[in-house]
């Protein structure tokens, strides 16, 4: 029998979950033993779905207006949350800790993703400097670690990126359907123009960059664990750093 508590949380998020998740598949596949996980990471309840010798289990909880109660009855099935800040309320941590930690675990769950390099065409997001009254923000590429795979995030003002999107086309297509004849020309030599500008901004970035970016191109998401990928996007972001 092993019995294995909370591995991987004495390091950071990477780092843990890649130690926890190989650590499961080497008792699995190599030691064959009896083994009782107890974990937070909810990426490794998927393992599930993979090692066919693994099953998920949980501890039963009641929440009834806010208030928690831990039930000491397992079940079956990964639990879909955990309750860390619940636990340091019982623990005697300070009420404004406790408050507060809740405000941060929203904010953090809120902003699941994975801020990309650069920020979409505008001004800084103040109000002041070039490019005022443009979309600025930060694109996110948001990464589910339950799936393993990418979806577009929202920018700063809290559209999706694919809203964003809509929302520049149907403000294109208004003013081009406005506009007089021969605007046709004038369509052909700004979509010229921007592809000039386009192709001189990719001769100027580095040769570490344009790596990054080929290799990104070539991941396979569908295919690729999620451990590799988190993996993977750690390293790009500490070359591109």
């Amino acid at each position: 029998l092993v019995i294995l508590d909370e591995v991987g949380r004495g390091t950071a998020t990477y780092d843990g979950i890649s130690i926890a998740w190989a650590a499961t598949e080497y008792l699995h596949n190599e030691v064959r033993a009896r083994t009782l996980f107890a974990t937070h990471y909810h990426e490794l309840t998927t393992l599930a779905d993979h090692l066919p010798r693994v099953a998920n289990v949980h501890v039963a909880v009641d929440e009834r207006d806010g208030e928690v109660t831990f039930l000491r009855t397992v079940r079956d099935g990964p639990t879909n949350r955990s309750y860390g800040v619940h636990v340091a309320d019982l623990a005697g941590v300070p009420d404004p800790v406790v408050s507060r930690a809740d405000e941060v675990l929203d904010r953090l769950r809120e902003e699941k993703a994975i801020e990309a390099r650069g920020s979409r065409s505008g001004g800084s997001g103040d109000g002041a400097g070039p490019g005022d009254g443009d979309t600025g923000g930060t694109q996110q590429v948001v990464f589910d670690l339950s799936s393993g795979s990418f979806s577009e995030g929202a920018d700063a003002d809290g559209r999706s990126a694919a809203d964003a999107s809509t929302s520049e086309a149907g403000r294109n297509g208004a003013t081009a359907g406005s506009t007089s004849p021969g605007s046709d020309a004038t369509a052909r030599a700004a979509g010229d123009s921007v592809e000039t500008t386009e192709a001189a901004a990719a001769d100027r970035l580095d040769p570490e960059t344009r790596a990054v970016i080929e290799e990104l191109s070539d991941v396979d998401v569908a295919s690729t664990p999620p451990v590799e990928l988190l993996s993977r996007v750690q390293e790009w972001q500490e070359r591109l750093d």
